[in-house]
């Protein structure tokens, strides 16, 4: 057997190799509990909600549910030191309490979540009200158009919804820029109720309802194309021929319903006939939902309308659409040719371009209304009848090839097509 005098450099190793593992062990230890505080705090959400949802949110944002489990189990995952913020907007109090913001502490040992120090009952922490949107202006956009948000205000702070990009001029809206929060679309927050279309601070010079009425759409018609009995052909509720409110922004689209009702303004609808609107674009909306309900997505998505519609006079001559008229006999409120949505998965940095035809009196698409050669047979959630003119006739487009068409789009990094 060797003494200490006989291996002293083999008897230090040891003393630093235990002294280098109680370090490890120590560090290990610190990185455990520290992870453990500052894992998410879960909240049950779903079958139990407050009567009137309030605004939930943080510094980043709205903080919406996911599934936790299988589809039946969902909950709030509030991340960091578990503080997030409630609020009413403008829409009163939190029952219970005599103010329309509250902090709240979700404690991530118990998932309990706190209010003022006391344990609350999430699904008590509802408002009197149900919550108001704002419309408001917060710059300029393509051609000195107005920039418009459609938001919901807290105390201290802004939480945007849609963006808007409209021509005040002409009562025309370029296009509408939101998200969809796929891994958060459930089926508890569905609203069955169509909340009345408003015009907020816009359309000071028509009335934009009575311009979508369809008694409006027909006197209007004909004295563009200068016959009574003509009009009645374009105008043809039997055969679904009449322009509908064509959500740009979708309320389907969106989480809350307070979300959803929100999304009822004029600045967000485009004027489409109905038969392509509970046609082949209710297909469209559908589909980029599914595809992003089932692959949990984040889409960014654009939508609008392009040109003019055009559609023959009582002596064939193409005049232009719009749906009403200034005092002063001044066209405003068009109907586009050709409406459009370009939808951009975050993750995947995969995109596409799809354009509708709208028009349902054309016999054939000319050559002129298609701007790029067509990549649908390549996506696998365009199911529906691209060629159908009455329904919605279809083409899809790289985002490369439509950059000078839509030149309003901001730029989007080429990578691979949504398939």
């Amino acid at each position: 057997m060797f003494s200490k005098n006989q291996l002293p450099g083999l008897t230090k190793l040891n003393i630093r190799l235990r002294n280098n593992v109680f370090y490890i062990l120590i560090v290990c230890y610190a990185f455990v509990q520290n992870a453990s505080s500052s894992s998410s705090c879960r909240i049950k959400w779903g079958s139990s909600l407050p009567v009137w949802y309030p605004l939930v949110f943080n510094n980043a944002g709205i903080i919406y549910p996911h599934r936790t489990g299988n589809n039946s189990d969902w909950s709030l995952l509030i991340e960091h030191n578990g503080d997030f913020n409630i609020s009413c907007t403008t829409a009163g109090d939190f029952h219970g309490y005599n103010v329309s913001d509250l902090k709240v502490h979700c404690h991530g040992a118990t998932h309990k979540t706190i209010v003022n120090k006391k344990p609350v009952d999430f699904s008590k922490l509802g408002c009197k009200k149900h919550l108001q949107e704002k419309l408001v202006a917060v710059g300029k956009c393509y051609n000195q158009s107005t920039s418009v948000d459609i938001l919901f205000q807290a105390k201290y702070k802004r939480l945007p919804l849609i963006n808007i990009c409209h021509n005040e001029n002409l009562d025309d809206t370029i296009f509408a820029h939101h998200f969809i929060e796929g891994s958060a679309l459930n089926k508890f927050e569905v609203s069955n109720k169509r909340p009345t279309f408003k015009e907020g601070i816009f359309y000071t010079k028509i009335t934009a309802n009575n311009a979508y009425k369809q008694t409006s759409q027909l006197k209007q018609v004909e004295s563009l194309v200068c016959s009574e009995s003509l009009a009645k052909k374009y105008i043809d509720k039997k055969r679904s021929f009449y322009f509908a409110r064509g959500h740009l922004a979708p309320d389907g689209d969106f989480v809350h319903v307070y979300e959803q009702n929100a999304t009822y303004f004029y600045i967000n609808v485009s004027p489409q006939w109905q038969s392509i609107n509970n046609g082949n674009w209710k297909a469209l909306e559908f589909a980029v939902r599914t595809y992003a309900k089932d692959r949990n997505a984040k889409l960014e998505v654009w939508t609008g309308g392009k040109n003019v519609l055009k559609l023959e006079d009582v002596n064939g001559n193409p005049v232009e659409i719009y749906l009403s008229k200034e005092h002063k006999g001044k066209l405003v409120l068009p109907v586009p040719e050709i409406l459009w949505k370009v939808v951009h998965d975050l993750a995947r940095n995969a995109s596409v371009a799809v354009f509708m035809i709208n028009n349902p009196h054309l016999t054939e698409v000319p050559s002129s209304l298609t701007h790029c050669s067509c990549v649908c047979p390549q996506i696998s959630w365009v199911t529906w009848d691209i060629k159908n003119i009455i329904k919605g006739y279809t083409y899809c487009c790289e985002i490369d090839s439509v950059k000078k068409l839509l030149p309003f789009l901001p730029e989007i990094k080429s990578g691979q097509l949504l398939t």
